[in-house]
């Protein structure tokens, strides 16, 4: 038995130095020296499209000549988007989808599927956040978190995977945070959500690579806080060093990943630091690191803004609408 794994073993020490010193050399290779895919024409799915990251997500993939799919559940910033994209010259579809409602996910997912085509990018980034101390959290605002930050990616990924395995052919972006990988504090809904998707996304990886489907490609993005309003209120020690994520440039950082197949994007620097200490640093250690940042009562003062309507279904676009924009 020993002597049938030792052929394994020396095959895989060397395949990991291997990927280890690719992976140095990689890192001083500037990124515009770099072969970067070509996803003109493909579908690009976004969740949570009408505002912030999303958005700037949208602008992003369609700048690269995607068909660019909008889903948010509020009604009013999802016409907005649609129409911004209008005048861009995109092609653009919108739905109103409550990524909550697993029935209205997959609702949404035939409908794109019988009028835009099978989706080649799925990007999974709508997220809603309460910021409040466990015991202040009602039961159905944990539930409607969990909801919308992590059993949505599932309800998509079942709804869009299929087709992407048939073909051995795509990209999922799971758009997480820097706390998906490393708990703060006053907002323990939001963060387990986060925790919740980063290991959906970690296990989907596997699952793929066990199921020979290496042409499907998987970016996990963890970002600090991003100035989208999501966070309104959120109060710094170090402003300068903290608070200087805006969703343009997130959404190029993202964009560019996708385009040459990168693993992870963690986003300002500070927040691969921050993981990277929690890892190696002895707990009170880095509990003493994390008091003195004011990460425990940066949320004292949250204020966020409503993230959710009543979901209600776009029937057509706006007289302006060029032949290329389509709403349903």
């Amino acid at each position: 038995m020993a002597a049938a794994l030792l052929p394994q073993l020396i095959w895989t020490f060397f395949s990991i130095v291997l990927y280890v010193i690719g992976a140095v050399c990689l890192a001083f290779i500037p990124k515009r020296f770099r072969t970067k895919k070509n996803i003109s024409k493909q579908i690009v799915l976004v969740t949570g499209a009408g505002h912030g990251i999303g958005r700037a997500l949208a602008h992003k993939f369609a700048q690269q000549g995607c068909i660019v799919v909008l889903w948010d559940i509020n009604e009013t910033w999802l016409e907005d988007a649609r129409e911004s994209l209008v005048l861009c010259r995109a092609t653009v579809h919108a739905y109103v989808c409550d990524v909550s409602d697993k029935d209205d996910v997959y609702r949404c997912a035939a409908l794109v599927q019988a009028e835009v085509g099978e989706v080649n990018i799925l990007v999974n980034n709508a997220g809603i956040v309460r910021a409040k101390y466990l015991l202040e959290l009602p039961d159905e605002d944990i539930l409607k978190v969990f909801r919308t930050n992590a059993f949505a990616h599932f309800w998509t990924l079942k709804a869009f995977l299929p087709y992407m395995m048939e073909v051995n052919h795509g990209h999922i972006v799971t758009v997480a945070s820097v706390v998906g990988k490393g708990a703060g504090g006053q907002a323990s809904e939001y963060i387990s959500s986060k925790f919740a998707a980063v290991g959906l996304h970690e296990s989907m990886e596997m699952e793929l690579r066990a199921l020979r489907r290496t042409g499907i490609h998987m970016t996990l993005v963890c970002p600090g806080l991003v100035r989208t309003g999501l966070f309104e209120g959120a109060e710094y020690r170090f402003p300068k060093l903290i608070s200087t994520l805006d969703s343009e440039q997130l959404a190029h950082d993202i964009v560019e990943a996708v385009l040459m197949n990168e693993h992870t994007v963690y986003k300002p620097f500070i927040a691969n630091v921050a993981v990277r200490l929690k890892n190696i640093l002895p707990h009170k250690a880095f509990d003493t690191l994390t008091d003195f940042s004011g990460a425990a009562t940066m949320l004292n003062n949250f204020r966020g803004h409503p993230l959710e309507t009543t979901p209600t279904f776009v029937k057509s676009p706006p007289a302006n609408a060029t032949p290329t924009a389509k709403a349903s």
